[in-house]
């Protein structure tokens, strides 16, 4: 059996599934994000401005800025 992973969806959906089930995310420099600002529960859009690892560097529309964690992501395609 894989590794295991404990997945909280959107939706608030939760479940336990298998690393194996899980999609790799493909987040690069120039990327369309909503993210919530300063971990709050509003998702505000923006572009990843730089990346290291799981911490990436957001720029809102609004002008503001920030560090995050891939976590407070949303990917928009």
């Amino acid at each position: 059996m894989g590794q295991r992973l404990y997945v909280q969806f959107d939706d608030e959906i939760e479940e336990w599934t298998t690393a194996d089930r899980a999609t790799k995310i493909n987040l690069a420099v120039g990327d369309r994000v909503q993210g919530k600002w300063q971990g709050g529960d509003l998702f505000y859009l923006g572009r990843v401005a730089q990346r290291n690892g799981e911490q990436v560097f957001v720029v809102y529309d609004d002008g503001d800025q920030e560090w995050t964690t891939i976590t407070n992501l949303r990917i928009t395609r």
